[in-house]
């Protein structure tokens, strides 16, 4: 994949260089290769099962494919999956400290008050997360992602369950975090590379199509 001429001027935060994966026999990612700029937003389509979870999944732990997937040495990941990973029993406000604590964040670099309020959780931060819509409870996902003061957003279909109104507030989140960090977004729709100038990657079976 050629860089452009305002890729060259940008830092590259990440890359993935040939990366396989297979469970079993099957193979579910093919000579997987490309990288994340600085500032960037990325979007990964592709039809369901094509591996675009599996390949976010494993970006974010990235526990057995150091060679294959490589960082700046600052890189924070903030990650929102299907599963959103919420503690329904607790508020939004102990998720936020409970994620920003393990995750290390840091309130100086990322004020999370800003995006409290442009999702409209403030009145409602202190109630228990089971208590929310779906649509709340998405927008909370997003937040405890932000939690641990990324620089590169992992969002797995992050719309979902998200109404009109909805989605336009979670475009400008998009991007107000754009001039903090970087995103790769899985997502369906292709009318949003030319809303945010972004490039896409199409995940074909497994396989990266340029």
């Amino acid at each position: 994949m050629k860089k452009s001429s305002n890729q060259k001027l940008k830092n590259q935060i990440l890359s993935c260089n040939r990366l396989n994966y297979s469970i079993g026999y099957k193979k579910i990612l093919k000579n997987i290769s490309f990288q994340i700029f600085q500032n960037e937003i990325t979007l990964l389509r592709g039809e369901n099962g094509s591996g675009k979870s599996t390949l976010l999944k494993l970006i974010f732990q990235n526990k057995y494919h150091k060679d294959k997937i490589q960082s700046d040495d600052n890189l924070k990941i903030g990650y929102l999956s299907h599963e959103l990973g919420l503690y329904s029993s607790l508020s939004l406000k102990e998720n936020l400290r409970y994620f920003s604590k393990i995750g290390r964040g840091d309130s100086t670099k990322l004020d999370l008050n800003e995006y409290i309020e442009l999702f409209h959780l403030k009145n409602r931060i202190h109630d228990p997360v089971y208590s929310y819509s779906k649509g709340m409870k998405q927008k909370a996902g997003i937040l405890c992602a932000l939690a641990s003061s990324p620089n590169l957003l992992l969002l797995d279909e992050p719309t979902s369950g998200l109404d009109e109104n909805s989605c336009k507030v979670f475009y400008t989140f998009i991007e107000r975090f754009q001039n903090y960090g970087s995103i790769l977004w899985v997502t369906h729709d292709a009318s949003l590379e030319k809303k945010f100038k972004s490039k896409t990657l199409l995940l074909v079976n497994g396989e990266l199509i340029n």
